[in-house]
């Protein structure tokens, strides 16, 4: 057995991820504004103000920059200031929080302003005052707690007409969004004004109000300019289950601002009259709450329009939400994409792209990344779960796609998936779809595939046309598309094991577990059940002890290494055998209560090898079930059917496993530390979902209480 993925595979899981997802999903670099009067803001961060004055607004992970360009700038005036409000904890409706709508009272000027304030920077034009105002909710006032001297570390430069600055966002007390709104006054007795204005729909003046304010998420990679950053809010909670108005999920993608982030006050479904279109960076997240949003206008069975349509300029995750029902004749039944797509924990069903339409889930033209999701009765002529298209790269991972199809059409591919672009599957199972042909999927550009199960497909489970890159450690069951495994992967009909979304679970005799390959696997399956025992899994379903005590493996190659998963076994036969070998941990002590250097876990091995045999077992642990004991003591013993036997072994205290060499006898076993377990008495564990398993363990108890309640302490 290789014991190095106990220790070593959780620390490559992270990194593993990080190589599957493609580099769009990652975040752009934030950019930085050295403060030297050179104007280092980019096209993106340019705003026009009122009166052909220009403003610039960015940020980086600990400061945010602004200037402006206006002839007043370079003025040296002792009474005009640039002047910009700040709201730190934006709120979906601006004039509520912490704060204030009044502004600083200069003169005889006081505007209105547009959201609750907590800061209020200031600048003279002749360059002898900077500094910033906060609100203090205690004594209803503005307070200037900051002199010249102690300003936050603010910063600023003037170089003729223009001026920037930066303020520390801890400064700010690290606002993750801002509320701003920006202008310059003079506040002269006879000529007091307020004039270029930012946003530009603001109204010049005397005393005039702000009316309008941009919205900023401060991550990176968002683009300040635009439009959708002219008041919006950053977050959003949906109330209303209706097509739209007022609390709708479709106002919310309308008002958020861009990078926003839109939540659910609670389990709703929503009926849409037409599809939603998003065309900015945007996550949707239904949370623990059950979000259906559905493409049949009337809930009457008959699906009507698409659900989402993301446009090239779309940065999109989806999270946590049920997407049904949708239908289309061209695009994407569930979505279109040409823009950047992460869908997460999330259920793709009964969509479709009916006629000629392709793309039953979703049709695919962009980047397109599926984490632990399932997709399952979708349908289309190309590709009835996923179409991913010529210019397409989707990356799935933990993702189980059954039941989907390309019904009616004799020369439709792809029931699960076709792919023209580029592909990378790891960890997924594509189960029970079908087509005329690639019923699981077909491939015509570019596969790379990874620990990944194809299998019960009609129509082929995976033809290709295209090129296979990555090829490891997968099962396709009729031996197509060169896997490394072929056969029967015995998979459960598809169901809710635990998580949020349909799987297929492993059964014990799969030949799935333990067969994956470490180095690819991510550090949960589809459910978020950690992939913690000897080895990861194929496919999206991970199979832990919870789901079930017992592993049967068959057909053994002399001198390789097999893990029994759940059960924290791997054995070595000396000779090929063509019979099988059952494994079932218990989490009962020996003895059947706690005796002095027991460790809580027996083993029941029992097999029908077609010839005697001789075998090398590794029993391995978790830190938990050993805590108290020395393992560097730790010896295996075996339960004759008498008494309890030690066995010759090697502790490995480094890889949490002991090694017991020369074996030519299966019973129970168990591992002990100095002292010798009592005789063992059996609580029957069934495996959950397993009724069998339960009469394995009836059998072997009575085997065993035929010779004794309770026996004497081991033979030494």
């Amino acid at each position: 057995m290789s014991k190095t993925p106990i220790r070593v595979a959780g620390a490559l899981l992270s990194l593993t991820i990080a190589l599957l997802l493609p580099l769009h999903a990652w975040a752009i670099s934030y950019h930085t504004i050295v403060i030297d009067g050179i104007n280092d803001f980019v096209a993106d961060e340019t705003m026009p103000g009122t009166s052909n004055s220009t403003w610039y607004f960015t940020w980086d992970s600990t400061s945010f920059y602004f200037g402006v360009d206006a002839t007043d700038v370079a003025s040296g005036s002792g009474t005009e200031w640039v002047h910009l409000y700040l709201d730190t904890d934006p709120h979906a409706t601006p004039l509520s929080g912490d704060g204030v709508s009044s502004g600083v009272l200069y003169n005889t000027q006081q505007p209105t302003l547009p959201f609750h304030a907590d800061f209020h920077f200031r600048w003279k034009t002749d360059n002898t005052y900077t500094n910033l105002l906060d609100w203090n909710n205690s004594t209803s006032s503005w307070t200037d707690d900051n002199t010249d001297s102690d300003n936050f570390d603010i910063a600023a430069y003037q170089n003729g007409t223009y001026v920037e600055f930066s303020i520390p966002r801890s400064g700010l007390g690290d606002p993750a969004a801002l509320y701003v709104a920006g202008a310059m006054i003079n506040e002269a007795s006879g000529v007091e004004s307020t004039f270029f204005m930012a946003p530009n729909t603001n109204t010049e003046g005397y005393d005039t109000s702000y009316t309008n304010y941009f919205g900023f998420v401060l991550d990176a990679g968002i683009a300040p300019n635009s439009a959708d950053n002219v008041d919006c809010h950053p977050a959003i909670i949906v109330t209303s289950n209706a097509n739209n108005g007022a609390g709708t999920l479709r106002q919310a993608i309308t008002k958020a601002c861009v990078g926003g982030n839109i939540t659910f006050s609670g389990n709703t479904d929503i009926y849409l009259a037409s599809e939603l279109a998003i065309a900015k960076r945007l996550t949707i997240d239904g949370g623990s709450h059950a979000v259906k949003v559905s493409g049949d206008t009337g809930n009457d069975g008959s699906p009507n329009v698409r659900v989402f349509d993301i446009s090239a300029s779309g940065v999109v995750t989806l999270n946590h939400l049920s997407i049904v029902s949708g239908t289309v004749t061209d695009l994407g039944g569930g979505i279109c994409n040409y823009g950047t797509l992460t869908v997460q924990n999330s259920t793709f069903a009964d969509n479709s792209a009916t006629g000629r339409g392709i793309g039953g889930g979703i049709f695919n033209q962009g980047t397109l990344t599926v984490l632990s999701s399932s997709f399952t009765g979708n349908s289309s002529s190309n590709g009835g779960g996923i179409n991913n298209n010529v210019r397409g790269t989707l990356t799935m991972v933990n993702t189980t796609l059954s039941g989907n199809l390309v019904p009616g059409w004799t020369q439709g591919i792809g029931g699960g998936i076709i792919n023209w672009g580029i592909l990378r599957m790891t960890n997924c199972t594509l189960s029970d779809n079908s087509a005329p042909s690639g019923g699981g999927i077909r491939n015509l550009g570019t596969l790379h595939y990874r620990n990944t199960i194809i299998a019960n497909n009609s129509g082929d489970d995976c033809r290709n046309s295209g090129t296979i890159g990555d090829n490891v450690n997968n099962l396709v069951e009729n031996n197509a598309c060169s896997p490394a495994f072929s056969g029967d992967p015995s998979l459960d009909a598809l169901a809710l094991f635990g998580g949020r979304t349909l799987t297929h679970a492993l059964l014990p005799n799969s030949p799935a577990i333990d067969a994956g390959a470490p180095a690819y696997c991510p550090t949960t399956d589809q459910r978020g059940k950690e992939r913690v025992d000897l080895r990861c899994d194929i496919g999206a379903f991970e199979l832990r002890y919870a789901d079930s005590d017992t592993v049967i493996k068959s057909s053994f190659g002399g001198g390789v290494p097999y893990s029994f998963g759940p059960t924290w076994i791997s054995m070595t036969l000396e000779a090929s055998d063509t019979g099988s070998i059952t494994v079932t941990k218990h989490l009962t002590y020996p003895g059947g209560m706690f005796d002095e250097g027991e460790m809580q876990a027996t083993w029941w091995i029992s097999s029908n090898l077609t010839t005697p045999f001789t075998a090398t077992l590794d029993f391995c642990y978790t830190d938990l079930e050993v805590a108290g004991l020395d393992e560097a003591t730790l010896q295996a013993y075996r339960w004759s059917g008498a008494q309890w036997l030690p066995q010759s072994s090697t502790p490995d205290p480094d890889s949490n496993c002991i090694t017991v060499a020369n074996v030519n006898a299966f019973s129970a076993w168990t591992l002990v530390g100095s002292s010798a377990p009592n005789a063992l008495t059996i609580r029957i564990l069934a495996a959950d979902g397993s009724p069998w398993a339960g009469l394995l363990l009836v059998v072997l108890s009575a085997l065993l209480f035929q010779q004794a309640w309770r026996k004497p302490h081991m033979a030494g």
